[in-house]
Formats: C-alpha cells, sequence, structure tokens
C-alpha cells in the first residue's frame, strides 16, 4: 500500500509541476503575437505537455482520495 501512496505522491507532484509549465508556455504563446521566435515548437511542446498532463490525471483516478 505505502508504494501505491509513493506513486501517488509522485503523481501529485508531477502533476502540479507540469500545470506550472502549460501556464508559463500558455503566457508566451500570447507574447508570440509580440515576436516571440519560434511559436510552432512552443505549441508542439504545449500540446505535448497536456497530453501528458491528461494521462497522469488518468492515473490519479486510481489513487485513493487524500486525506
Amino acid at each position: 500500500m505505502k508504494k501505491r501512496s509513493d506513486r501517488c505522491n509522485q503523481l501529485h507532484k508531477l502533476h502540479d509541476r507540469l500545470v506550472d509549465e502549460v501556464r508559463l508556455l500558455e503566457e508566451s504563446v500570447q507574447e508570440e503575437e509580440e515576436g516571440f521566435e519560434n511559436p510552432l515548437e512552443i505549441h508542439t511542446i504545449l500540446t505535448s505537455l497536456q497530453t501528458v498532463l491528461h494521462q497522469i490525471n488518468v492515473e490519479l483516478q486510481k489513487c485513493p482520495p487524500e486525506e
């Protein structure tokens, strides 16, 4: 049971970090209109991170509720 709890804790931490990264990238996409150099690369990274974030959310649904 401890192993599962550790995994869930790690998933929660990763989720929080990814949410921050996605937020920062979305802000960068908004700045691209003001001359950001490679908007396609940012969109590709953002899409990848959002896919991973979705997968983490699916895995987090398998975790017991936090107390």
